[in-house]
């Protein structure tokens, strides 16, 4: 199978044009289907089944245009690569919640997160430092203190090539 650029699919959502200064911004790897479907929906986060390669934070709305062209320079030299989703597991987050996730092993995903980053200060663009160690991983649910979690039994596993990477804003 030949290497394609990951370019072929960065997307900026249509719908996020009319945005306001402080929305926060990221890069993201959408699963494919047949392993998006595996993960429940999520009351407190209804973004599709993702893995987050790079957080940048609240960014002012004069950063988009250079965030999409230093995302497609990075992307346009960068191959298609495997990961595997492992076995779920927990970690607390900062809200004191419990979140049962995915983790994900990819040597080259923990390069590309590098890459992006490292272009991204060169053209001075912020990133957001409230998650420094890069720790991939799809979230299946959050559980508050005292709550039982809901999805347990959800144990996806497997192997997929990422092909693209999406240009997500939220409100």
């Amino acid at each position: 199978m030949e290497l394609t650029s990951l370019y072929k699919t960065l997307k900026w959502h249509e719908t996020q044009k009319d945005r306001e200064a402080n929305e926060s911004v990221g890069l993201f790897i959408a699963l494919p289907q047949e392993f998006a479907e595996q993960y429940p929906e999520k009351s407190e986060d209804t973004s599709p089944p993702h893995i987050t390669v790079l957080y940048l934070g609240d960014t002012p709305p004069q950063f988009e245009d250079s965030i999409i062209e230093v995302a497609k320079e990075v992307c346009e030299n960068f191959k298609k690569f495997k990961i595997k989703i492992k076995k779920p597991k927990t970690f607390e987050n900062h809200k004191n919640q419990t979140i049962y996730h995915s983790p994900i092993f990819s040597p080259k995903l923990h390069i590309f997160n590098k890459t992006l980053k490292r272009a991204f200060q060169l053209r001075q663009i912020p990133i957001d430092s409230k998650f420094p160690d890069y720790k991939p991983h799809i979230t299946i649910e959050y559980v508050d203190q005292g709550e039982e979690r809901k999805f347990e039994d959800v144990r996806p596993e497997g192997e997929f090539v990422v092909d693209g990477v999406w240009l997500w804003r939220f409100i």
